[in-house]
């Protein structure tokens, strides 16, 4: 026995031994399996060796037996990015670049559709002209964000993408230089969006360095926002610990749907974003409201952190305006007259004026289709809270009974009960929420 053989074999070694062995292995009279090399410890594959400097047992095993994070586990991806620009300078092609840079996997084809939204600084212009990878959809006046958005999702569509993703024009997505995978940041929601009927969101910290990280957002119902989105920061007790944390709202503009999903959230009212009547707000809460009606959640990854540029001003003139017009057509699109008159009337009315919320809801559908919950869950989500199994809840059937039953005057009593219970519930909300960060990362993005 010579030294070589005597030698103890390597990982290197063993993944080059399995790889032939799975060469040799005979194909099945039906079909070829595709085959991948699995480091059993390590918890990860590759045909490439990345698995060579971990400790791993390496043996060969089909594709659908393998571990879900095998590059080869989920089918090539083609992602469909749309970027929606404003008068962003410099930040569009910034990020543009950082976007198509972060690729890494060889079974991965991304485009991106930037739609420039009645830009006048011109920085969005020769996009496309050197890099076929880059389609570019101008307006001549501003559609604002969710008819842009809603344009560069059923571009990306007619594209082939099978993965459609959401992002602002001031981000980063490089990878981190611990980053684990062979695939880059963005891949990583996109094979999760692939693999689960689900919005799938990335964390978000600030362009500075050693900005603050914030991850799943929470929704609270109040007369300053209509619904108030909030965001956890990450330090001290409050850690991200499970992978892929379901949350009440999207945010941070690192949203990931499959194009099923896509379809699918675009099938129930004609359209995948509600922001529609005015050109900035409430982008995320109608869509999670809706997402939250069709039984799709809304998930946060713990590892993928998308740096992004917070801004101290909006630059959209009037925004407060525009984004109470919103707040009036999704919500009466998608919970319906009743609970729009009885929760959110009052409120756009106070913005947006008698004349102007009639003008800006004239021709607006607020039916019952099949696809809306329970109206109790509605109220769960009103309320800030969720119903739990075993206890009454008296403030929310009450609630369900006023706006959806036929009631008696015992029963209009209790609701009344109700919602003054809810109102002073809500005012403390409000007092404590309405000057939180959350809020003013949201106002500035």
């Amino acid at each position: 026995m010579n030294a070589d053989e005597r030698r103890p074999m390597t990982l290197h070694d063993q993944l080059l031994a399995a790889e032939q062995k799975a060469a040799a292995l005979p194909a099945r009279a039906h079909a070829a399996p595709e085959w991948c090399v699995f480091a059993t410890r390590a918890g990860c594959c590759s045909k490439k060796y990345e698995c060579r400097r971990l400790a791993g047992i390496v043996r060969v095993v089909p594709q659908v037996e393998c571990n879900p994070n095998c590059p080869r586990a989920v089918p090539s991806l083609k992602i469909g990015a749309v970027i929606t620009a404003f008068n962003e300078g410099d930040e569009v092609r910034a990020t543009v670049e950082s976007l198509l840079g972060s690729v890494r996997g060889d079974r991965t084809e991304v485009r991106v559709v930037l739609v420039d939204d009645g830009s006048t600084d011109g920085s969005c212009d020769g996009f496309g002209e050197d890099d076929g990878r880059v389609v570019v959809v101008h307006h001549e006046e501003p559609q604002g964000i969710g008819r842009s958005r809603n344009e560069g999702a059923a571009r990306a569509l007619e594209l082939g993408a099978n993965v459609v993703t959401f992002h602002d024009a001031h981000m980063r997505f490089d990878a981190p230089p611990d980053w684990p995978h062979a695939w880059g940041p963005l891949e990583h929601l996109a094979r999760r969006a692939l693999q689960d009927d689900a919005i799938v969101c990335s964390g978000t910290r600030g362009l500075k360095e050693g900005s603050n990280r914030s991850w799943v957002c929470d929704l609270f119902y109040n007369s300053t926002d209509g619904l108030q989105a909030k965001w956890r920061h990450v330090g001290g007790r409050q850690q991200p610990t499970e992978e892929w944390p379901e949350s009440p709202c999207m945010m941070g503009a690192g949203y990931v749907l499959s194009a099923d999903t896509l379809r699918k959230l675009s099938g129930a009212t004609g359209a995948l974003w509600e922001d529609t009547a005015g050109r900035w707000g409430f982008s995320e809460q109608a869509l999670s409201v809706k997402a939250f009606l069709m039984r799709i959640p809304v998930r946060f990854s713990r590892d993928v952190w998308l740096p992004h540029l917070y801004r101290d001003k909006n630059p959209v003139p009037a925004a407060g305006t525009e984004h109470w017009k919103n707040v009036a057509v999704s919500m009466r699109r998608l919970l319906g007259p009743e609970v729009f008159d009885d929760r959110f009337q009052a409120f756009c009315e106070a913005r947006l004026g008698a004349d102007g919320l009639a003008e800006v809801l004239a021709g607006v559908e607020g039916g019952e289709p099949a696809w809306r919950r329970d109206p109790l869950d509605v109220f769960e989500m009103l309320c800030g809270k969720r119903a739990v199994p075993g206890r009454e809840h008296p403030e929310l059937a009450a609630l369900a009974e006023a706006l959806y039953g036929e009631g008696t005057a015992e029963d209009a009593e209790g609701a009344e009960n109700g919602r003054e219970r809810q109102r002073t519930a809500m005012e403390g909300n409000e007092r404590q929420d309405t000057t939180t960060e959350g809020n003013e990362r949201q106002e500035a993005a």
